[in-house]
């Protein structure tokens, strides 16, 4: 005895409608279905006789697969070109985050965060690396110059305390050219610099060291 059929889902899946088609192809007479076969059919798979008479239909015009594909759930408000367009309009010091991304382009939060899964919008992470001119290079050879000695340090150097750093500082252009007219290498001392607080500027006023931005 054939064990009865059990339904899963609302939805007739594809092994389904082809199990439908086979029976009723079994019953063919003169290549035409005898009365009552799409009737019996729909009791035997628990659907009405309608679905039964329109997949028969779907599968003598060649193909039995949903139609409903493209035409059913949510429509899509924005399409992925738009999305990318909107995003590149944005400064990129306000794509630091999906929120900010969401409210400079009216793009709601989870269509950016669905953007990012599937590949529409990438996000890169960058290290602040501020290029030096020549002359910021020269004027930091010349503060690391400034606190080389040269000779023994004195006693009273701690004393002398900043006149003594202007004094190095001073002279430290001349000390470049003598650096580079001594022949071979030398081994100098440095300060302790215990008496100095260095602060870079270009650093400090940043923001940020790393930042996470979405390029496009």
């Amino acid at each position: 005895m054939e064990e009865p059929f059990i339904r899963f889902g609302r939805e007739l899946t594809p092994t389904e409608k082809m199990a439908i088609v086979t029976m009723l192809q079994n019953t063919l007479r003169d290549g035409k279905l005898p009365y009552g076969t799409i009737q019996s059919t729909s009791v035997v798979f628990k659907v009405h006789r309608n679905t039964v008479a329109k997949l028969w239909i779907s599968y003598k015009q060649g193909s039995i697969a949903t139609k409903k594909t493209g035409r059913v759930g949510p429509k899509q408000r924005y399409s992925k070109d738009e999305i990318v367009s909107l995003v590149q309009d944005v400064p990129q010091r306000k794509r630091s985050t999906m929120r900010d991304v969401a409210e400079a382009t009216g793009i709601s939060p989870a269509m950016v965060c669905r953007s990012l899964k599937t590949g529409v919008l990438q996000c890169r992470t960058s290290s602040l690396k501020l290029l030096l001119t020549d002359p910021n290079k020269m004027e930091r050879i010349v503060y690391c110059l400034a606190h080389v000695r040269r000779e023994a340090p004195d006693v009273g150097e701690a004393d002398a305390g900043s006149r003594g750093r202007t004094a190095r500082r001073a002279t430290a252009h001349k000390q470049v050219q003598v650096f580079h007219s001594d022949e071979g290498l030398q081994e100098f001392e440095f300060s302790s610099m215990w008496d100095v607080v260095h602060l870079d500027e270009k650093w400090f006023n940043a923001d940020k060291d790393r930042g996470l931005h979405c390029p496009w």
